[in-house]
């Protein structure tokens, strides 16, 4: 009976062990995505975030921006708005097979009715975050870098003192 219990235990350990050693060797990491109007601050539910592991070069997205707002007649309401276009679209880009060799976007995720995401077993190491929704003619994009330890949680708060891009049409008359 003694040995059957122990075979028993050592079973569960064996089970067990290497989910805790996964857990222990990794890291969390959960965004908080909020904008504030009128002095109000307004969660960003449904906003796409995704993960990535390398960053995307936003000088190339800024450069490209102003080159297509040169062709046309708003020139600074187009920028912002080709800003914001072009970040999405690499985004978008970094999760997609085939697009690309090396695949970049490694999670990605819907804000919850509170504006909130967790990405849990993240490996030890430098992130990215990148997040954009469209709000009406309102348009509002992040890419924000990140660490994660291992067994710690990360706490990365994005708002409109680290926004990418804003664009509201009625800016740029």
């Amino acid at each position: 009976m003694k040995k059957l219990t122990g075979l028993v235990a050592l079973g569960f350990a064996l089970v067990l062990l290497p989910s805790l050693l996964h857990a222990a060797a990794t890291g969390t990491v959960s965004a908080r995505i909020a904008l504030e109007f009128e002095g109000k601050s307004f969660p960003m539910s449904n906003t796409q975030v995704t993960i990535l592991d390398k960053e995307i070069d936003l000088g190339v997205i800024d450069f490209k921006a102003k080159q297509d707002a040169e062709k046309s007649k708003n020139k600074k309401r187009s920028y912002h708005l080709f800003r914001y276009t072009y970040l999405v679209k690499e985004i978008e880009n970094s999760r997609r097979v085939g697009l690309r060799q090396i695949r970049t976007g490694i999670v990605t995720k819907r804000a919850d009715a509170k504006g909130e995401v967790l990405v849990r077993y993240l490996q030890p190491g430098n992130y990215f975050v990148g997040a954009y929704r469209k709000i009406g003619k309102r348009t509002v994009a992040w890419f924000v870098p990140f660490s994660v330890t291992a067994g710690r949680s990360t706490q990365v708060d994005l708002n409109y003192n680290n926004v990418f891009e804003f664009y509201n049409p009625e800016l740029y008359p």
